[in-house]
């Protein structure tokens, strides 16, 4: 937001002390922030919103990850974990991939919102890090669109098996888009209510 995507790319490489520094601000203002806030109210998660990535990846790869968001993400939640918070969100739209096990690493414990349209398929993420990394989303609002027969299949497909390992919230993978009627959304509810048994 303060310099640019395109010029923040290059600042990686032609400042990195630059870009350490305008990091570093961010998590000391947010640690400050919230303090207050820590103290007077008890929270049940923390959710870092990180629109860093399209469908062919995220915009910087482990080794950019390493060196300038590792630390500061670890200072963040080890802040949050003293105030007892044991839930931590990342919300990310896109392929992001490639950096999830190192968000895992740094203390994310949820993915979300799993985008279909870029691959992020909740079946296969489970396979992937099993349930030491819980999920959140991936039904795809494209199929939700299409109508009842479409809600059904993908709703069958996916959630009985992720419901039952545990660790999955399902969950439109975006907004609810404007194709999706009234009606439809409404048949979307209904079947998620019982395939979850709520």
């Amino acid at each position: 937001s303060w310099v640019g995507t395109e010029n923040l790319s290059y600042l990686f490489y032609d400042d990195p002390a630059l870009v350490e520094e305008m990091v570093e601000f961010n998590a000391d203002f947010l640690i400050a922030l919230v303090e207050r806030a820590l103290g007077d109210v008890e929270f049940d998660y923390f959710n870092f919103f990180e629109d860093c990535a399209g469908k062919g990846g995220p915009l910087f790869g482990p080794e950019l990850f390493r060196k300038f968001f590792m630390k500061p993400y670890r200072r963040i939640i080890d802040r949050m974990r003293r105030a007892g918070i044991r839930s931590f969100w990342v919300d990310c739209d896109g392929d992001p991939e490639a950096i999830v096990s190192l968000w895992m690493d740094a203390g994310i414990t949820c993915f979300w919102p799993l985008e279909q349209a870029s691959g992020m398929d909740p079946l296969m993420l489970r396979r992937k890090y099993g349930k030491s990394l819980t999920l959140c989303g991936g039904l795809d609002k494209m199929e939700i669109a299409k109508g009842r027969k479409a809600i059904d299949l993908e709703l069958n497909k996916k959630i009985p098996p992720l419901v039952e390992q545990g660790g999955y919230i399902p969950h439109i993978d975006h907004a609810i888009h404007p194709d999706i009627s009234y009606d439809d959304f409404m048949y979307y509810m209904d079947v998620k209510r019982k395939l979850t048994g709520h």
